[in-house]
């Protein structure tokens, strides 16, 4: 059974997509894009009243602030407890963008991204992961096809080790193998 990967936008499900699906195979999951926010929030709720299948909602945290992001974290787990079986479903927060899981470390980053990276360059990438990528990408913000080929080949390896892919790819493969 397909875990679902709820997620806000289409550059985010490119991502999760393109990682997840190379190191877990196509047939592990299914990345859908909500379009914003409390779409998917909605969405994964839905899923998990009307289906079977195990839902992972990955969101920015959009801030750095530990303390809220746990709370946020606690909030969205109340709000799909509602709607299925806690053990059905995980909250993912990129902290603080999805962007964030092209730096795992500097070195992996400069591998995938074929260029060095200044610390200044290294310690922004760490606050604003999303400015940093389009930037050196040269400016194609939110571009599909750039994303695209920043994953081929050991790239999306290279980035499943960083610790939001891990933890994702974790959950999947737990309920993989749960249904087998």
């Amino acid at each position: 059974m397909k875990t679902f990967v709820v997620t806000e936008g289409e550059v985010d499900a490119a991502i999760l997509e393109g990682i997840l699906g190379a190191v877990l195979g196509p047939e592990a999951l299914k990345v859908v894009s909500a379009g914003s926010r409390s779409r998917a929030v909605s969405l994964a709720r839905s899923y998990l009243a009307v289906r079977e299948s195990p839902v992972a909602l990955v969101l920015d945290a959009d801030m750095t602030d530990e303390a809220r992001i746990r709370e946020e974290e606690l909030n969205l787990t109340e709000l799909l407890a509602f709607a299925g079986a806690r053990e059905r479903f995980g909250v993912f927060l990129a902290v603080p963008t999805m962007e964030i899981v092209f730096f795992p470390t500097q070195e992996a980053s400069e591998e995938v991204l074929g260029k060095s990276l200044s610390e200044n360059e290294w310690e922004a990438a760490q606050y604003r992961p999303k400015d940093v990528l389009w930037k050196l990408l040269g400016g194609k913000q939110g571009s599909l096809p750039a994303i695209t080929e920043l994953l081929k080949g050991r790239s999306a390896h290279v980035l499943a080790e960083g610790p939001l892919m891990k933890r994702l790819a974790g959950f999947i493969s737990q309920h993989a193998s749960a249904q087998v």
